[in-house]
């Protein structure tokens, strides 16, 4: 199905950046939810 495994490299360094950033941003969010929670 995807013979051209060299020129996928590219497109899956941004995918993993896109979902690595999505990631880490849901975590930071949870983090700072849960010290909200601490606080009050």
């Amino acid at each position: 199905m995807m013979p051209r495994r060299r020129g996928l490299t590219l497109i899956e360094l941004i995918i993993a950046l896109t979902v690595g950033s999505m990631v880490i941003a849901s975590v930071l969010a949870v983090m700072r939810s849960a010290t909200r929670t601490q606080d009050l």
